[in-house]
């Protein structure tokens, strides 16, 4: 497994971090405030879910609040309490 930032890279916007396990890459957004919008605050995960070439089963946002919901089924909200505890 690695971890590894995911800097802007011409039109694609930045992601905080991506998980490679084997030949799947998960994307990671921190997101840890009391307000999410999801546009605005997926942003960087759905463009890098729809590319294909990085096999991205889902993606994750963290955030500071269990209550967050996210309408785009590959977009996994989880609060970072839980997260954490993720091994």
């Amino acid at each position: 497994m690695d971890v590894a930032y995911f800097p802007m890279r011409g039109a694609e916007p930045e992601v905080d971090f991506v998980l490679t396990v084997g030949t799947k890459r998960i994307p990671i957004e921190v997101k840890y405030r009391k307000r999410i919008d999801e546009h605005e605050d997926t942003l960087g995960l759905r463009a890098f879910l729809e590319k294909s070439v990085y096999n991205a089963p889902f993606g994750l946002l963290i955030t500071l609040n269990e209550d967050v919901k996210i309408s785009d089924p590959r977009i996994i909200p989880l609060p970072l309490s839980t997260f954490l505890w993720l091994k």
